[in-house]
């Protein structure tokens, strides 16, 4: 069942966002690290808009995802310039992605890997 669950993140992150809404739960948690946690496809839609509003070039690559049973912990390449800035970010973000009755129920976002690691329980 697990490695079910890595292949439904990898589908949940690898198309647009409507098509990856159907992968999600109606009432998935959403926790981002550069806002607070919400819930629902509404609010993720609403977090997308406004993440995806600040980048000129945007660019992100999905590295491993790792099965950890009823979780997919996922580290992704991220490169972006910024809109108004032009400041340009060049680095990995972490996440983990729960699943329960084959919808990615909950994310959470992770500066670091040991964080993320750390979260379900692991360290490097």
């Amino acid at each position: 069942m697990s490695q079910e669950n890595v292949e439904i993140v990898r589908r949940f992150v690898a198309g647009d966002l409507e098509d990856a809404l159907v992968f999600a739960d109606p009432d998935i948690v959403w926790n981002p690290i550069e806002e607070e946690a919400s819930q629902g496809h509404d609010a993720v839609r609403a977090s997308m808009s406004r993440w995806m509003a600040e980048w000129d070039e945007y660019e992100q690559v999905v590295e491993e995802l790792v099965d950890l049973g009823d979780c997919v912990f996922g580290t992704f390449y991220l490169r972006a310039r910024g809109r108004v800035t032009g400041i340009e970010i060049d680095g990995r973000l972490y996440s983990v992605y729960t699943v329960r009755d084959g919808k990615v129920a909950r994310m959470d976002e992770y500066a670091t890997r040991a964080e993320a690691l750390d979260a379900v329980g692991l360290s490097e």
